[in-house]
């Protein structure tokens, strides 16, 4: 029997409001969930733990988020199946019992009958799983169509007598869920019917193709979750009335649109110095596009059409060398971000060495409030040429300090020069241990501008629980030889993937 790995291969990204039902733990350990009562979720058994202590973001489309419609609950339970069995995942199943009950959504409905899903029927998984084996969770929600397969096939394919009134068996080669996916729902398509929970499967799809993925099925614990219910809330008809609910009332976001996609305009107004100014839009913190592509004129006002952009989150980010952002003595520029027609974002010239703002790229694209800023004045003698910096050839030592978390191991950094982007170095050079306190020395750096870019691979930052670590840089005075140190920049744990502060190295 191949190993079991608790395990989106192969799929899309979801739409915001896709899976209102859909819940994902709050923390360091990815499992999502199903709303199947306003106050009570379905999800693995074998996920324990992974609600309790960090809570769960009901609606989630970006992991640990609630934009978008999603919200976040406390959990004050966790009520594994007394039958689950760790060794074969049988009864995997778990209810979460939330502290606050949610009443602005629909619960998801539970699939009774035990030969549902037919044999090749058509399902949809979610989840903020990897995308492939042994990657990192992804942030935004992803989604991913696979088939019911028959039984008796799954059982001699694993060469193990799975029972089928408690799991289930599905198959799509290529695609299916994947590390950080377990405890989500598998509902059939085009529906809000959960059939299972995603359980485990041979590492994944990516890996192993030809191996059928396990879900836990639902129909084989109605009577134990309506018993439960029933304890924990009282309502003991609510299993049995699930089936003569109305049918949901349309929101303002109904069914996904075809396409997922949109067109994006970037409209920059310039300022006198267009040369000084660079731009970029990140999705995962890696650049998708970047700009200008043209050479712009003095106080320019110019568009970059981008058409089929994917639905999900970005970041857009203006880098000005100068450090004055896009300002020229009492003129003002501004950039725009238009999503279909529809300003989503704005951006003040009234800025430093770098701007960033965050943005949705969606089904319901929402006009952004525009900045207040100081008016802005008509250009009137714009100078022949940007002012020159003087050169400096003086360097200094620094030292980084870091304050690990639990897992070291998830930590990395890079220094690079400011504003070219060039790596200059990077760390650790070391194997950390859990908690560590470390000093990193780096001499002879050249005076001058910096960045320093955190890495953390788990997406939680510097955080262990209630422990939040830190870095510091520092420069070396020892001009008086007693090795005084200036703290330059400062960086907390609270970060998700990445964290970047800028510093400048001085003459002493």
């Amino acid at each position: 029997m191949p190993e079991i790995s608790p395990r989106i291969i192969g799929g899309s990204l979801a739409s915001a409001k896709e899976f209102p039902w859909f819940a994902a733990a709050s923390g360091r350990f990815s499992c999502g969930a199903s709303l199947i009562h306003p106050r009570i979720l379905l999800t693995a058994a074998h996920c324990v733990g992974a609600f309790r202590s960090d809570g769960v973001h009901i609606g989630a489309f970006r992991r640990g988020s609630t934009v978008r419609g999603a919200v976040f609950r406390k959990v004050i339970r966790e009520i594994q199946h007394p039958d689950f069995q760790e060794t074969s995942f049988s009864n995997d199943f778990m209810l979460v019992i939330l502290a606050d009950p949610v009443n602005d959504r629909d619960p998801v409905t539970l699939n009774t009958n035990i030969n549902v899903p037919a044999d090749n029927q058509e399902l949809t998984v979610m989840g903020f799983g990897s995308t492939l084996y042994g990657g990192s969770v992804s942030k935004n929600l992803n989604e991913v169509t696979t088939f019911a397969i028959n039984h008796n096939t799954c059982r001699d394919i694993w060469s193990t007598n799975f029972p089928r009134d408690v799991q289930l068996c599905t198959l799509n080669r290529g695609k299916g869920a994947c590390q950080g996916d377990s405890g989500g729902p598998l509902v059939l398509a085009n529906t809000n019917i959960q059939v299972g929970i995603v359980s485990f499967g041979a590492e994944c799809a990516d890996t192993k193709p030809s191996f059928p993925a396990v879900e836990a099925r639902v129909s084989g614990a109605i009577g134990w979750i309506a018993d439960t219910i029933c304890d924990v809330t009282g309502d003991c008809d609510y299993i049995s009335n699930m089936n003569n609910r109305p049918p949901p009332t349309p929101g303002p976001v109904t069914l996904p649109p075809q396409s997922k996609t949109a067109t994006l305009d970037i409209v920059f107004q310039y300022d006198a110095y267009p040369k000084e100014t660079t731009w970029s839009v990140l999705s995962d913190d890696q650049p998708i596009f970047v700009g200008p592509n043209y050479e712009p004129g003095l106080y320019e006002r110019w568009t970059s059409t981008f058409d089929e952009v994917p639905y999900g989150d970005y970041v857009f980010q203006i880098d000005d060398s100068w450090g004055d952002g896009l300002t020229t003595g009492d003129y003002f520029g501004s950039a725009e971000l238009v999503q279909d027609g529809v300003t989503i974002a704005y951006v003040s010239g009234s800025f430093g060495l770098r701007q960033t703002v965050d943005f949705v790229i969606g089904t319901d694209p929402q006009p952004a409030i525009p900045p207040s800023q100081p008016p802005t004045m008509s250009p009137t003698l714009a100078p022949s040429s940007a002012p020159t910096q003087s050169t400096r050839i003086d360097t200094g030592t620094i030292n980084i300090h870091f304050q690990y978390d639990g897992y070291p191991d998830e930590t990395s950094w890079v220094i690079q020069s400011w504003p070219s982007y060039q790596i200059l170095f990077s760390g650790p050079d070391y194997l950390p241990s859990i908690y560590q306190n470390w000093t990193t020395s780096l001499v002879d750096i050249p005076v001058g501008r910096y960045a320093m870019t955190v890495y953390d691979s788990w997406g939680d930052g510097l955080k262990t629980g209630s422990f939040f670590g830190y870095y510091r840089i520092l420069q070396v005075n020892d001009t008086n030889g007693d090795g005084n140190t200036k703290e330059l920049a400062y960086g907390d744990g609270v970060f998700g993937f990445a964290s970047t502060v800028q510093f400048e190295v001085n003459a002493l």
